[in-house]
């Protein structure tokens, strides 16, 4: 009997992955049939009692598996059981061991962006928000409403980005943390922005399928780390999601200048974290992990970079947890390369402000600790 993790699970498993795990199926075909796949609480405890699911990873509860229907599917606090009817898609699960699939990455970003949002609690809140919007208001005097977004609207961007948060982690270079151990810098990537559009596509056009195309568009290849994630989503994700839509750049890509070396450059590449092609801006984040302490030698190989960028015309930027560590601080840094780009920063309405504020608390927090 084999299990299939998915969804939340899967990305715990994901970050312990090689890339050179074994993909299924070869061609898009159904689940297994009830006998062949875990799909009761009871099965799922026989299967963890000969399968030690935290030496891969998945440590949190309820672990989710995907199954072929609800038929014999029970609920319990060990398995959450998601109903997968249809197709998968070719290649899209990983053989970790011989009786245990993943989603892979595609996938697992596939499902999250298909979980349903639980109402109750977000209207529960929102409710008490108003009510204790109103009563700040009249207690000072003045006869207005107050601006509050449906709570529904801003779960579904906050779920669309922890979906693109995800994607940019898996299409980069670094893996968040499993159990005891810390950020790995050094993974190798598990997808594309590309690969995830495409399988994304060829599944459909319905609400899962759309978001997670949404997702590969906002994404990122070739992130470093989970702040230059955070830092590349907040200055240019849509002024309607809360970012300051600024045009995209490209992160960690070469840049060939072997004709100048000897004269501008000692190297024939140099490489920066972010750079703006067509509007000659480079930006540098100089986190605590890299440049702290007596790195001497990262500092020094990163100033020589900078001086190589700016000699051939770039305006370099660059950027410690300190600066961005506020609101403030980051709306500066995004107005001087907008000034610097020749673009002009759309301001946001009232909605638009609070949802800033909110993404700015979901992306930048969780990764100046991470960095």
């Amino acid at each position: 009997m084999h299990a299939f993790i998915s969804h939340r699970s899967a990305c715990e498993a994901l970050r312990l992955a090689s890339g050179e795990e074994r993909r299924w199926p070869k061609e898009p075909r159904p689940l297994p049939k009830h006998g062949n796949c875990v799909s009761t609480q009871r099965e799922f405890l026989k299967f963890c009692a000969t399968t030690d699911l935290k030496d891969l990873g998945i440590t949190s509860r309820p672990t989710d598996l995907i199954v072929p229907s609800s038929r014999d599917r029970s609920r319990g606090r060990q398995a959450a059981f998601h109903v997968w009817s249809r197709d998968l898609p070719a290649n899209s699960l990983l053989w970790m061991r011989k009786s245990l699939l993943v989603s892979g990455p595609e996938l697992a970003i596939l499902q999250l962006c298909g979980s349903n949002v639980k109402l109750d609690a977000l209207l529960d809140d929102f409710a008490e928000s108003v009510r204790a919007e109103t009563e700040i208001i009249a207690s000072i005097g003045l006869d207005e409403k107050p601006v509050m977004e449906i709570p529904l609207n801003w779960e579904r961007i906050r779920s669309l980005v922890a979906a693109t948060v995800v994607a940019c982690e898996f299409a980069g270079t670094y893996r968040l943390p499993v159990g005891k151990s810390g950020t790995n810098y050094d993974a190798a990537p598990l997808m594309s922005c590309h690969s995830l559009e495409a399988m994304a596509r060829s599944m459909g056009s319905r609400s899962m399928e759309r978001r997670a195309v949404r997702a590969a568009q906002l994404a990122f290849d070739h992130s470093k780390s989970p702040m230059e994630t955070a830092l590349a989503l907040m200055l240019t994700l849509p002024v309607e999601m809360g970012g300051f839509g600024l045009p995209r750049p490209v992160l960690n890509k070469d840049l060939d200048v072997s004709q100048w070396r000897g004269h501008l450059s000692d190297r024939d590449v140099v490489c920066a974290d972010m750079r703006w092609e067509d509007g000659g801006v480079a930006l540098e984040y100089d986190s605590t992990t890299f440049h702290g302490g007596s790195n001497e030698a990262k500092r020094t190989n990163d100033a020589i970079r900078s001086n190589i960028l700016t000699s051939l015309g770039y305006a370099t930027y660059r950027v410690t947890p300190s600066v961005i560590a506020s609101l403030q601080g980051t709306t500066v840094l995004a107005h001087q390369i907008a000034a610097r780009l020749g673009v002009e920063l759309e301001s946001p309405d009232d909605i638009g402000l609070q949802r800033r504020t909110k993404l700015f608390t979901e992306l930048m927090p969780k990764s100046t600790k991470q960095d």
